[in-house]
């Protein structure tokens, strides 16, 4: 016999796996960027990582060329007020969005679109 509750925990069950699907094609499954500025340096960089400096025109112009690529990408920030608006920036001069946004002391980390 096929009972409520039954069907509830089955319902619940399918509704688990599919939004798990759906996070798992989203996710972006390289590992993530590193990014920080000479003034706020991040200790333990991963294997892909970007250091910016030079002017501040200089550090647009190389989140652009890193936001360029067309993939979804997943970053990992240390950086300071100025860095970070410079990033905004360059998010919306490449038409993209940050779907996931979480902050654990210093470090931010951002889950961005594909374009």
């Amino acid at each position: 016999m096929f009972t409520r509750r039954s069907f509830m925990q089955g319902s619940a069950a399918l509704l688990g796996a599919l939004s798990a699907a759906g996070a798992a094609v989203a996710t972006p499954a390289a590992a993530p960027i590193t990014i920080d500025s000479a003034e706020t340096p991040f200790f333990g960089p991963g294997p892909r990582h970007l250091r910016l400096a030079g002017s501040q025109l200089d550090r647009f112009r190389q989140l652009r060329t890193l936001l360029a690529d067309p993939a979804a990408l997943r970053l990992e920030l240390h950086l300071d007020a100025a860095a970070e608006v410079l990033l905004d920036t360059a998010l919306n001069a490449q038409g993209r969005a940050v779907l996931h946004r979480t902050r654990r002391g210093a470090i931010e980390r951002l889950t961005i679109q594909s374009s």
